[in-house]
């Protein structure tokens, strides 16, 4: 997704892609559900169940005031509406 991944320099030359996620470009499941729900038509089949899964990763929202200090041009170029309209219609297109 192009404007979302940075190349990163870290010493000795190594350089590492991350994916920057602030507050404008998240969304809970539950959102992404009504999203999905939205753009598709279709009803989400989901259970909530009380309890971590197995080999679930943490999420956490970044401040992205750092990355555009050292990185003054860069700039979120897509919505999360943006994101997920691209990808219904990618799936649709398969």
């Amino acid at each position: 997704m192009r404007g979302v991944a940075l190349p990163l320099a870290w010493p000795l030359g190594v350089f590492e892609e991350f994916m920057a996620v602030g507050r404008r470009n998240s969304c809970s499941i539950l959102e992404a559900f009504a999203l999905v729900e939205a753009l598709t038509g279709k009803k989400m089949s989901w259970e909530y169940l009380d309890q971590n899964r197995e080999r679930d990763h943490i999420c956490y929202t970044s401040d992205l005031q750092k990355i555009q200090a050292h990185y003054a041009s860069w700039r979120l170029t897509k919505s999360l509406a943006d994101i997920f309209t691209e990808t219904v219609k990618a799936l649709r297109d398969l």
